[in-house]
């Protein structure tokens, strides 16, 4: 009789114990899922934060600048006095200057895909460079008429260039910003996802673990 107490005490510690184990286990494997969901999610969304979203602000500043070293080379050629001509020459090759670190700036974070695009946008503002030189020369020895017809040529098509490849540049880091904030997205889901379920598995654990209380010790 006491062998068969002794056995049906263990039955009854190991019917209890066993969803305590459960619960043990869930809780554990619980915190390192949090973890290494919360290290994915941070590093999507530092990618998003530190790369894309620097790119697209970086090519902002490199579009915002070639537009204005077109325009004050423009405005040489309309300027009325020696002070105005020798002003705007200063202006045009500060900006230049600016626009240079820009470039070296961004090949640092140069992906592939934008390695062509790249490549055409130096090009084109070494050739622009060139002949805005050119440009300025002719206007200050007051030859307008060589200096616009300079500018709505090679100037012009360099800039055009120039812009169209950082508009497709632009447009491919926005993507890849989608496509970093939607892979967020999914990881958050996963973790949501995995959560839920261990929530689940615990609170069915801890009822057996009642039921078993309940049914094979009050009662």
């Amino acid at each position: 009789m006491s062998k068969m107490n002794n056995k049906m005490r263990l039955s009854i510690t190991i019917i209890i114990l066993v969803p305590v184990f459960i619960l043990g286990a869930l809780a554990i494997f619980s915190n390192i899922a949090a973890i290494s969901n919360l290290k994915k999610v941070n590093t999507t969304a530092m990618t998003i934060a530190d790369e894309h979203m620097v790119n697209i602000s970086n090519l902002s500043e490199i579009e915002k600048e070639l537009q204005e070293i077109h325009k004050k080379a423009l405005s040489h050629i309309i300027a009325t006095d020696l002070d105005a001509l020798i002003a705007t020459v200063a202006e045009v090759r500060a900006e230049q200057e600016i626009l240079d670190n820009y470039l070296i700036k961004y090949k640092d974070n140069l992906s592939e895909e934008d390695a062509g695009a790249y490549n055409t946008i130096i090009s084109n503002y070494e050739t622009m460079k060139y002949e805005i030189a050119n440009l300025m020369a002719f206007s200050g020895n007051a030859e307008k008429e060589k200096a616009f017809a300079l500018a709505n040529s090679t100037i012009k098509q360099c800039s055009d260039e120039m812009q169209r490849q950082v508009e497709g540049m632009m447009m491919r880091a926005q993507e890849s910003a989608s496509q970093a904030s939607d892979a967020l997205t999914a990881e958050y889901n996963k973790a949501v996802l995995k959560n839920t379920i261990i929530v689940v598995l615990s609170v069915i654990a801890l009822l057996i673990t009642l039921y078993s209380v309940f049914i094979l010790i009050i009662r």
